[in-house]
């Protein structure tokens, strides 16, 4: 799944300023895939934590950045920065993401194993809390 991305910017890429969670302007995003093909998208803002959770009606790259376009394009453009997302192939479209939202995308590598913590949404966290195990091996809990 890693080689649907073209041309995607590495996170370790980023500007230093995104780690610390100072500013409100760079966000995280991810996919859920739920039952009878329902998908939702959320766009975790790093300092505040603040949720838009994006309904996705096909998971294909046009259809994802459609929604998320959709979404972020009613964000004040002093709270969009950047975006960092994996490399699942719903990313296809990052290019025009970038663009028509005016925001940088940065991409987790996804061979850097055991640094899943890198990219820890509520998507992500609630493998913990729900009574199922998480789809992703690399997201369940360490007890």
């Amino acid at each position: 799944m890693g080689g649907a991305i073209q041309d995607g910017v590495s996170i370790l890429e980023r500007p230093p300023e995104v780690e610390d969670r100072a500013a409100l302007v760079h966000w995280e995003g991810d996919s859920v895939c739920g039952k009878k093909g329902t998908q939702v998208a959320t766009l975790v803002e790093r300092n505040t934590r603040f949720v838009m959770l994006v309904k996705i009606d096909s998971p294909d790259g046009v259809t994802t950045a459609n929604a998320l376009i959709e979404a972020i394009k009613n964000l004040p453009d002093a709270l969009k920065d950047s975006l960092t997302w994996d490399r699942g192939s719903e990313m296809a479209g990052h290019e025009r993401i970038a663009f028509e939202s005016k925001m940088d995308i940065y991409f987790v590598r996804l061979v850097a194993l055991g640094n899943e913590a890198a990219m820890r949404t509520p998507t992500a966290c609630s493998g913990g809390t729900s009574p199922k195990e998480p789809i992703s091996p690399n997201l369940r809990r360490k007890r």
